[in-house]
Order: structure tokens, then C-alpha cells, then sequence
């Protein structure tokens, strides 16, 4: 079967592009022609938050043609005339922002009869001004055929098309990062003390994700704990930094960059637990990138995310999230003393159930 994506893709940094990378792979590994379309641009200027959306040092590759501009009407068409000419059997549209929703639809719009899934990250993205929904809403609407990566996601787009055709995934277990290094030698790369109990929040740091609520609850916990940050502040970066105190600052390690790739292992080595104290989710690509370690995690119970945590077992969910029952949760884990090798064992199970092969089968299937 010949498969048109029509997404972001390396040199694009993020977890968007790196799922669409995977995918791809996944999908040519099982047989079949995988023909990849870029943007060109993603976000204008004004809309884009962070440093940059581009990984450094990294350029466009030739197998992945660049055309797609979020904001350029005649790239719409374009696009969708160029995918035509392709002939594929299949087109998938991966969706995560309403901002990309108008020149998604451009293409959908021009697809003709060509079949297309929808891929549907965030149906009601996280943090979403009014504009946002709005256009996501029209987008949703105009769709049939629909993958999602949780029910949770499924039960949105259920609220936005009454009509609509959905399969349920999951998100995969990433494997691209990596092996899991030293523990040690990774907190000693970090500047962090091996002697310590280690937490760990990665990820672009938005409201939605409530490191507000972790560094509250780090502040409850004895001085045996640390804490590394990894990830870049994508809201007022002094909403955290009041929350250090004195006393804690020296056991918080925050790196306020975009972790690349080639760091990630890093990180996930260095940790003894990673902390997800999401206030709203539908499934992360961190607890991806943590079973890929063998890390732990400690969620909130919201979303998705309890499709990936085998409670006592690969970690433990928090019913309401506020800093005092992290706390708790925190300090409950590193008393069950989880064997290694029960821990692996179980994430073993959720690694195969949740393969790329897996994902790949069902999308086309």
C-alpha cells in the first residue's frame, strides 16, 4: 500500500515529529511506501512560544518534501495536487493544534476521493483559547474517518462529529532514543547527587501540566529527594521560580532549553521516577519515552494517561491532583521498594501490547 503523510517531520523538534518519524519507519517496515510531506512552515513567528522549532544543526531531508505553509493558501493546494499526483492508497493527516487547522482542512478540501485518516493527537488541545476550539471544532467537522490515541480522545471528537468514524490506538512505546545508560554517571553528567532519591518532569512546560503543583509538593519532602526539570517554559517562566525557595533550589535541577534528541537518554537514565502532574490530558508521548527506560511514573488519573501505569506495579496514579497527594504518592513509591526485574517484567508486557508493529497494523487495518 502507498501512504501519503502529510505532517511534521525532522528537522521539526518536538513529539509530533518524532512520532510522524516512527510512524513512518513502523509503516515501511511492514511493507509499505511511505511518501512523507513537510511544512514548510508550521507556526508564524507570533504563535510559536518557544526558542525555535527547529532541532539544531539538523536540515531538511530529501526523502521528506517541505511544502505545507500553515498560513499560505496557494501551498494548500498545492500540496493536495502533489499528493494527488502521488496516487496514494491511503492519506493520513495527523491533527494536535487548531492553529494548523485551517490549512489542514485546505488539503482535505482537495484530496478528492482519496482516502484519509485523520490522526487525531488532541481533538480539544490542551490550554486552547476560543480561536483555537473554533477551528478545531470546523476541522473535526469535516472529517470521516478518524484514529485516535485513547478513549479519551475518541470521546471528544464524539462530542464534536456526531458522525464520525472512529478507531480507537494507542500511543506507541517510543524506542528511537536510545539505551538506558548509568544512573550514576547520567546524574554526574547533570551535576545532580547519586546519593539521592531522583524525580524527574520533562517536557515543554505549559500551565496544563501543573509543574506548579510538583514543585509545591517537592517542598513537602525531606532533603534525600531531588528534583531534575528538563524541558523549556512555554508560559511566564516566574510562575515556577517563586516556588523554589532557598532551601530547595539546591536540589532542583532545571534545564529551561528543548531537550534534543540525543540528550533524552540522559535525563530518563538519570531518574528514579518520572512525575506527570497533568490538571487535564489525553495521552502523553513522555510516558512513551519513560517505559522505553524502564522508569516508573506517578500521574494524575486524568486522561489517558492510566492506559500506561500498572498501579504498584510500573507506578502510581493520583485521583486529585494537588501537591499534598503527590507528596504522598512520591513518598508511598519509594517505600514499595519495587523489585527491578517485577518492574521490567511489567513494562515488558505494556511495551509489546503497545509495539510500533502494533500501531502500525491497526492503523491500516
Amino acid at each position: 500500500m502507498k501512504i501519503a503523510i502529510v505532517s511534521v517531520f525532522s528537522p521539526y523538534r518536538g513529539g509530533i515529529s518524532q512520532f510522524n518519524e516512527e510512524l513512518a519507519r513502523s509503516l515501511e517496515l511492514e511493507g509499505h511506501e511511505v511518501c512523507k510531506v513537510n511544512f514548510k512552515r508550521q507556526y508564524p513567528k507570533l504563535l510559536f512560544p518557544g526558542k525555535s522549532q527547529f532541532e539544531a544543526n539538523v536540515a531538511h531531508r530529501v526523502d521528506c518534501k517541505p511544502m505545507l505553509d500553515s498560513i499560505a493558501p496557494l501551498t494548500w493546494r498545492k500540496t493536495a495536487k502533489y499528493i494527488k499526483e502521488l496516487s496514494p492508497d491511503l492519506v493520513v493527516l495527523p491533527f494536535w493544534s487548531g492553529y494548523l487547522a485551517p490549512a489542514l482542512s485546505g488539503v482535505l478540501n482537495n484530496l478528492g476521493k482519496i482516502p484519509v485518516h485523520i490522526l487525531v493527537h488532541n481533538a480539544i488541545p490542551h490550554d486552547a483559547n476560543p480561536l483555537q476550539r473554533y477551528l478545531t471544532q470546523r476541522f473535526i467537522n469535516k472529517g470521516k474517518s478518524f484514529i485516535t490515541l485513547s478513549n479519551a480522545v475518541s470521546d471528544d471528537i464524539r462530542k464534536l462529529n456526531a458522525n464520525a468514524k472512529i478507531k480507537t490506538l494507542f500511543h506507541p512505546i517510543y524506542t528511537h532514543f536510545g539505551e538506558k545508560i548509568n544512573r550514576d554517571k547520567a546524574l554526574y553528567d547533570l551535576g545532580a547527587d547519586p546519593a539521592k532519591k531522583t524525580l524527574l518532569f520533562f517536557g515543554l512546560v505549559r500551565k496544563y501540566k501543573g509543574l506548579d503543583t510538583l514543585l509545591k509538593a517537592f517542598a513537602l519532602l525531606p532533603d534525600d529527594y531531588q528534583l531534575l526539570i528538563a524541558g523549556e517554559a512555554y508560559d511566564d517562566v516566574s510562575n515556577y521560580t517563586k516556588l523554589i525557595s532557598e532551601d530547595t533550589k539546591k536540589r532542583i535541577h532545571w534545564k529551561n532549553e528543548f531537550i534534543p534528541t540525543a540528550d533524552v537518554s540522559l535525563w530518563f537514565s538519570a531518574a528514579d521516577v518520572l512525575i506527570l502532574p497533568y490538571r487535564n490530558a489525553t495521552q502523553s508521548g513522555v510516558t512513551a519515552s519513560a517505559l522505553h527506560f524502564d522508569i516508573p511514573i506517578i500521574a494524575s488519573n486524568v486522561g489517558g494517561l492510566s492506559e500506561y501505569i500498572l498501579n504498584t506495579k510500573t507506578g502510581l496514579l493520583v485521583d486529585e491532583p494537588n501537591p499534598e497527594n503527590f507528596t504522598a504518592a512520591i513518598e508511598q513509591w519509594f517505600a514499595l521498594e519495587t523489585d527491578e526485574v517485577e518492574l521490567k517484567a511489567s513494562v515488558k508486557e505494556i511495551r509489546e501490547r503497545m509495539s510500533w508493529e502494533s500501531f502500525a497494523k491497526g492503523l491500516v487495518g
